[in-house]
């Protein structure tokens, strides 16, 4: 496992780092990482910088990590306590070892651009977006520059 992870962390923070993504971890934890995400361009999240807490388990990476979003934000797909739904991680039963931590942090950003219909956490939010996606997208940009700038 800690091999692993040193390999993903180098891939993350120096040898292919995802644009707008910056990785911590912390040494006193090494099976947590703050993931720093800058809300992408043309959402309503852009200019805003979003702290992603990344908890692996101690079989990682035969069991997936867990995301939670620490800075509040306002989407249809994660929920008031920072959870993510589904979509963005693998059932434990369907997660592969091959699976990454850059995999996931994708699967997130896209998720920013992309709201999954399928999986509501947040209901005010997915309601909202289905009555009147401009309302949305005008309130999410109001909680951006509340708590993510």
């Amino acid at each position: 496992m800690q091999q692993k992870l040193i390999k993903e962390l180098k891939e993350l923070t120096i040898d292919s780092p995802l644009p707008g993504v910056k990785i911590i971890s912390y040494p006193e934890a090494r099976l947590i990482w703050t993931a720093i995400m800058e809300g992408p361009e043309g959402t309503p999240y852009q200019g805003g910088h979003f702290e992603v807490l990344i908890c692996f388990p101690e079989n990682y990476p035969f069991k997936p990590p867990k995301f939670y979003f620490q800075t509040k934000i306002f989407h249809p797909n994660i929920g008031e306590d920072g959870r993510l739904c589904a979509y963005c991680f693998l059932p434990d039963s369907d997660w592969q070892p091959t699976n990454t931590v850059k995999y996931a942090l994708e699967k997130i950003l896209n998720l920013l651009r992309n709201v999954n219909f399928n999986d509501d956490l947040n209901q005010k939010a997915m309601n909202m977006y289905h009555e009147d996606k401009n309302k949305f997208e005008e309130f999410a940009r109001i909680e951006t520059i509340m708590y993510a700038t």
